[in-house]
């Protein structure tokens, strides 16, 4: 019976992933980096289905893939091939190491690389925590770690400061030399790279400016951080940057970009550099959801030895939305003040807290609206009634409406996926983490509808 239900299930994995896909509406990015992957491994003797992770076997992918996809995955199978079963998820047993670039030579620059030269070995994918809020970053961050210079080239993300940006990048560079100590890797900020091409200008003669260059472009992968403080000066730079880039996108090595906003937004950059970085995938990551928040709180806390009461940690996750670093600053000002007045680490209590955070606390903690608010809000834009969201309909007039709902009350309030589905009909909360991804999907390939999403939560918000 088991080695049928293999059979089974492996002859039918294609049309498998592609239900999956479909209907749960993956963007090519998580598709690729978590489902495409896999493949139908043995059963088990607990009876048990094996998936196998053909992609790194790194804790967090397994993890991730385990909390993510393994009841969606149990019900697809089940659904495409009418057996009843159960899975797992399992990585693929170890081969032999390769290296990534097989004609690496020793590079004879005068700027040696170092291994991990500028990198932090502390930022990893391992101990990025994943949320809905910047999961398809952190997926193609993988993708281009596991496949430098294939997929995504280049690869760009942005967002506001501190949502995690330097972390992915420097999770790739790590990534890459632990796969292959010879890959030559260069980790830099915009400044840096500003700071030596003057350098390289003011001494005005020819081996200078290619000692800069060979620095550059005699690499495999480059990542560059902040690029948005190279736009705006002057015109030389600019160039030299996209010749750099040129040179190393013609050769296939791996360039990897960050920025507070999209190119589109940078009003003073001309279409022809815009449409370089259209080339590869242009990624954004959001601020962390409330469970998102909690979850970075408790990691801290088991780095940082002392104790917290949860209502301690559930106030600084409700109040501190907009910024990670904020996040871990509330919680490094509550950690020191421990370590400073209280020998024995005991946690402080909810009002001591209060009175330490008052300058962390977001402003627009202060005006959390209610599911109604919102459900209202959302109603008077489409001109629909408020009960038409929460009652069984699915024509298109009033899905779209119930998904914005579903959206807008999960990023704006601290309302868990159940809860919501309760509020929205008595929905199952994976229909309501359907219609979350779905307005995420649809904000990320409509600017106008993006738009419309920011124009309610202002109206929101009053």
């Amino acid at each position: 019976m088991a080695a049928k239900l293999n059979e089974i299930v492996n002859k039918k994995w294609p049309q498998i992933q592609e239900k999956f896909r479909l209907d749960y509406n993956l963007t090519s990015v998580s598709y690729n980096t978590w489902i495409e992957p896999l493949e139908v491994g043995s059963v088990a003797k607990d009876g048990i289905l094996e998936i196998i992770f053909t992609g790194e076997n790194s804790s967090f992918a397994l993890d991730h893939l385990t909390k993510r996809f393994s009841v969606l995955m149990k019900v697809t199978i089940e659904e495409v091939t009418g057996q009843s079963v159960d899975i797992r998820f399992v990585p693929e047993p170890k081969k032999p190491s390769q290296s990534l670039y097989k004609n690496n030579k020793e590079s004879d620059s005068v700027y040696p690389l170092t291994e991990r030269s500028g990198i932090k070995k502390e930022y990893t994918f391992d101990n990025f925590i994943l949320g809905s809020s910047n999961d398809e970053a952190h997926a193609a961050a993988l993708a281009v770690a596991e496949n430098p210079g294939k997929v995504f080239n280049p690869l760009f993300i942005y967002s506001n400061p501190g949502l995690g940006k330097t972390h992915l990048m420097h999770a790739i560079a790590n990534f890459i030399l632990d796969k292959d100590k010879t890959a030559k890797v260069r980790y830099v900020t915009s400044e840096t790279f500003m700071n030596d091409y003057i350098d390289a200008c003011l001494k005005k003669n020819r081996p200078a400016m290619v000692e800069f260059q060979k620095k550059y472009r005699d690499v495999d992968i480059l990542l560059i951080d902040d690029i948005q403080y190279i736009f705006g000066r002057g015109e030389d730079t600019l160039v030299e940057f996209f010749n750099t880039f040129n040179d190393l996108y013609v050769k296939g090595h791996q360039i990897v970009i960050s920025s507070d906003k999209p190119p589109k937004d940078f009003a003073t950059l001309e279409d022809r550099f815009k449409s370089r970085f259209m080339q590869g995938l242009i990624q954004e990551i959001k601020a962390p959801v409330y469970e998102t928040r909690m979850a970075i709180l408790n990691r801290k806390v088991q780095d940082s030895g002392c104790k917290f009461n949860d209502e301690v940690l559930q106030y600084i996750a409700k109040n501190v939305k907009s910024d990670i670093r904020k996040l871990e600053g509330a919680l490094g000002k509550i950690v020191s003040t421990q370590h400073l007045h209280n020998s024995e680490l005991e946690p402080v209590s909810l009002d001591t807290a209060k009175d330490l955070l008052k300058d962390f606390i977001d402003e627009e903690s202060q005006r959390t609206p209610t599911p109604d608010d919102i459900i209202k809000a959302v109603a008077e834009y489409y001109k629909i009634r408020p009960e038409d969201i929460k009652s069984k309909k699915r024509t298109k007039e009033i899905a779209t409406p119930r998904h914005v709902a579903m959206y807008l009350i999960r990023v704006m309030t601290d309302y868990t996926l159940k809860d919501v589905g309760d509020i929205i009909g008595s929905r199952d909360h994976t229909t309501i983490k359907y219609g979350f991804e779905k307005i995420m999907t649809e904000m990320n390939e409509r600017e106008e509808f993006k738009k419309t999403i920011e124009t309610l939560k202002k109206k929101i918000l009053g």
